[in-house]
């Protein structure tokens, strides 16, 4: 047997184990740390706005790296983001912990090798068809790949044959804005991380200003198994970045001058936040919709959805008023306008 089919089984035997639990099995006196936790049922750990109850909270900054890592695998049900963002955060955050006591040294030389694992194998990994977004194994699917160690459909589902891969990089438009000191390559680093708690990407396109092919943002982006890539076209090597900053810039100027003020850092979030939420036309959704997995099918068809090809209003040798230059002016517009509605139109 193949290791990718050992791999595969045991994932699937360990997952199935640890789903069917019918108790918790954490570390002693612990809330969080450990499977079968019940957080939103059973003992329901949890409030219905995910804090702790009471007689839950974390005893220790190892439990409360558990209940975060729990938490964000309840906001986030796509096996991409729980292994390489929960999974990924509650390792750093173990790492982090200032001064540990000799119980959390203990604890966290416990806890860590198993989330690890955790993260290598993708306990309870599934594929899923970007058509009929149902989960399918990958025996089921025609022809599937791993790229970084991350499943991806290349295939085709048995059940409607969509072609189509179920991650789709740039394509929900969600946005990010991290206020920097300067633009050292240690300054966006630290933006960087700050973005990868939230959402770990496959790829990333950026030019080639030292801030990003500095030592450090490289060495970010190989440890998180990140492929990054320049392109070479000087005129649009930004496009889409270049769009976002001129929408983000109209917002700012419209809070400046509304607010008769010349600081908006305090508001920026928010500023960025009505962006995620508002409606775009290309999308037919908010950034944050389009953001979850199980709206990528059809942000893909809004996107990319097939043109309809209407009849041509002229036949070859109609005569027609042909307009070379735009006009001059608003007022001029509307005058233009205004006749197509005339016995001989303008087109």
């Amino acid at each position: 047997m193949c290791r990718d089919k050992v791999k595969k089984k045991a994932k699937g035997v360990v997952n199935a184990a640890i789903n069917s639990l019918p108790f918790e099995m954490h570390l002693p006196g612990h809330s969080f740390t450990g499977p079968g936790t019940q957080l939103l049922k059973g003992k329901t750990r949890l409030n219905p706005d995910l804090t702790y109850k009471e007689f839950s909270k974390p005893i220790n900054r190892v439990d409360e790296a558990a209940y975060k890592h729990d938490v964000c695998y309840i906001k986030n049900k796509d096996t991409k983001t729980r292994n390489e963002v929960c999974d990924s955060n509650m390792i750093q955050e173990l790492d982090d912990i200032p001064n540990p006591t000799v119980r959390e040294r203990i604890e966290r030389a416990v806890v860590k090798p198993i989330i690890k694992v955790k993260k290598v194998f993708g306990m309870g990994s599934k594929i899923y068809c970007l058509k009929c977004k149902a989960p399918t194994d990958t025996k089921d699917a025609h022809r599937a790949i791993a790229k970084n160690g991350r499943p991806m459909m290349k295939g085709i589902c048995t059940d409607c044959g969509s072609k189509k891969s179920r991650f789709l990089p740039l394509k929900g438009k969600y946005a990010w804005a991290i206020p920097l000191k300067d633009k050292s390559s240690n300054e966006v680093t630290q933006a960087f991380r700050k973005i990868f708690k939230e959402r770990m990407p496959e790829k990333i396109q950026t030019d080639k200003g030292l801030e990003f092919v500095g030592e450090t943002t490289q060495k970010l982006f190989k440890a998180n198994n990140i492929h990054w890539f320049t392109t070479e076209n000087v005129e649009i090597k930004a496009a889409m970045i270049e769009r976002w900053n001129l929408t983000l810039g109209n917002k700012i100027k419209l809070y400046l001058s509304e607010n008769n003020t010349e600081r908006y850092i305090d508001v920026l979030d928010q500023l960025v936040k009505n962006y995620n939420n508002s409606y775009h036309r290309s999308i037919r959704m908010t950034p944050v919709e389009a953001s979850k997995e199980e709206n990528s099918g059809e942000v893909y068809r809004n996107l990319f959805r097939e043109k309809t090809i209407r009849n041509p209003k002229f036949q070859v040798g109609d005569k027609v008023r042909i307009s070379y230059t735009s006009p001059p002016s608003e007022e001029v517009t509307k005058r233009l306008l205004r006749m197509k509605y005339l016995s001989s139109p303008m087109y």
